[in-house]
């Protein structure tokens, strides 16, 4: 029989094993510290038989592993449309239970519990316009001292308009509103994709960034880096009305517009001797931009 006759632990307790001979010794959680026990071994011979072992528990305070954050983020989103994103809290002190706080973000945001994982949280963000949007996170193990912060994650939710078809957006009307501000509205034909958009509003197609130049009654001028098209209702992007090249300070992308610009600067200045050429379907401007010469090169399609 096994017994525990002292304990400086509370709650110590002998628990039988698979017979006599065997036993198991439970021990509740302490502080750090060192704690005497003895216990006593006696079998059931005449005379009986005892021994007695006294040891030491010691226990000690395992330094705290501070937990981070994965966030798993798209490289952009579509507007107007409900945003999930997965956060996992990663601690490798597995017993650690973990709080995670919205600390910075937009109105309406919020984390939400994965109900297989309390490691993991879903943060939905509501339908957000064109733009970027700044999030800040923290999670906590609760065992930080009284002047450590949780650690924290902050990150950009990027939100633009993205067509995947080049071949098949187009436009399919232009118009004015109400306050007489003209818009026109883009169709992607293989997705059903629909955006109206005003001057100054921007889009993502295939990888680029194009900007709504120009809005009039019957055409819209789009511009990607130093590309500008020309488009009228049920035009592909593929298919322009126009095609223009802004070239700054001189330099051209494109060595053959270089010399198609040259040539018809030398022919044109031949003609004018110095007074003002007409232009056809290949035009150079100049003028002056933060000291430097600024060269439009239009190409009519």
């Amino acid at each position: 029989e096994i017994e525990l006759v002292n304990s400086e632990i509370e709650g110590a307790a002998i628990e039988p094993g698979r017979d006599s001979r065997q036993a198991f010794l439970s021990i509740p959680g302490q502080p750090a510290g060192t704690y005497k026990v003895t216990i006593s071994a006696k079998d059931n011979g005449f005379p009986a038989k005892e021994d007695v072992a006294e040891f030491e528990i010691v226990f000690e305070d395992k330094p705290n592993r501070k937990p981070s954050l994965i966030v798993d983020l798209e490289r952009s989103y579509p507007p107007d449309r409900t945003i999930e994103i997965s956060i996992e809290g990663r601690d490798e002190d597995q017993d650690d239970e973990m709080t995670f706080e919205l600390l910075e973000g937009i109105e309406g945001a919020e984390l939400v519990e994965v109900d297989d994982d309390p490691r993991k949280r879903i943060l939905l963000v509501p339908g957000l316009d064109v733009g970027e949007y700044e999030f800040l996170i923290s999670v906590s193990d609760g065992r930080e001292q009284a002047d450590e912060e949780p650690p924290t994650k902050d990150f950009v939710i990027n939100v633009v308009r993205r067509f995947t078809h080049f071949a098949e957006t187009r436009i399919t009307s232009i118009m004015r509103d109400t306050a007489g501000v003209w818009q026109v509205n883009i169709s992607v034909r293989t997705t059903g994709q629909r955006f109206s958009l005003v001057e100054g509003d921007s889009f993502n197609l295939e990888g680029q960034t194009w900007i709504v130049n120009a809005i009039n009654h019957n055409e819209v001028v789009f511009q990607a880096g130093n590309r500008i098209l020309t488009l009228t209702p049920g035009t592909p992007f593929t298919n322009p009305v126009r095609t223009e090249t802004i070239t700054i300070a001189g330099i051209d992308p494109d060595p053959a517009d270089e010399k198609e610009n040259a040539a018809d600067s030398t022919e044109s200045s031949e003609r004018s001797s110095g007074r003002s050429a007409g232009v056809s379907s290949s035009e150079t401007r100049s003028s002056q931009t933060n000291g430097g010469s600024r060269r439009f090169g239009r190409r009519d399609q």
